[in-house]
């Protein structure tokens, strides 16, 4: 768990590599995600429609928003799914609750970028 303590100091770079902490427990960290871990990998995911990563079985709640919204994920729809992701997909498995603060998730995202 962060507060924002230990990220507002940060410049965007370091804040979204901090942050993105917060996401390797489930998904793994860049190139680092095993075989039955609770989430996917994020590895790649920009170029790959959404819920369609290999070896994970996505929701159906998350499938049709994909197919909803152009089938991949962009900055703009990443952002609406990092701030509620139940909101966003109601039904999906994700169980992380959100991330409220807009600079916060704008550091993740431009972190994410760099996955491509």
């Amino acid at each position: 768990v962060l507060d924002e303590t230990q990220v507002a100091t940060l410049d965007i770079a370091e804040r979204g590599a901090t942050l993105a902490i917060l996401c390797s427990g489930c998904h793994g960290a860049p190139g680092q995600h095993r075989v039955g871990m609770p989430a996917p990998s994020l590895d790649g995911f920009w170029d790959r429609p959404i819920a369609s990563g290999p070896g994970f079985d996505y929701s159906d709640a998350l499938a049709r928003t994909g197919r909803g919204n152009g089938g991949k994920w962009t900055p703009e729809l990443l952002d609406q799914f990092l701030a509620s992701p139940k909101t966003f997909a109601p039904g999906t498995k994700m169980e992380f609750q959100g991330l409220l603060n807009v600079q916060d998730r704008e550091a993740l995202i431009e972190h994410l970028k760099k996955s491509r």
